[in-house]
């Protein structure tokens, strides 16, 4: 994931047009190593990962957990509940 990071970078400097700046695209390969800033994750409040299947997960990092949050007619996000709430500093 981190190489893709670079990859990005080389792509804005190359002028591909992209939301995120250099400095927040290697804040964000940093914190994929466990160092740097945390960026204020607000996943499952503004964005989320629809899987291939239909069923829903807050963010990328949660890809592969077994937690039902629910789908896309019938989500289950709760901030006080389920993984999200304990991983909700580290996705």
């Amino acid at each position: 994931m981190t190489y893709r990071m670079g990859r990005l970078v080389d792509k804005q400097r190359q002028g591909w047009k992209m939301v995120y700046s250099i400095p927040r695209l290697r804040n964000m390969k940093g914190s994929m190593r466990g160092v740097g800033e945390h960026w204020g994750c607000r996943a499952g409040e503004n964005w989320l990962i629809i899987r291939t299947n239909g069923s829903l997960a807050p963010c990328f990092a949660l890809y592969n957990a077994s937690y039902d949050w629910g789908t896309v007619a019938n989500q289950k996000f709760d901030d006080h509940e389920g993984p999200h709430a304990a991983a909700g500093s580290s996705c």
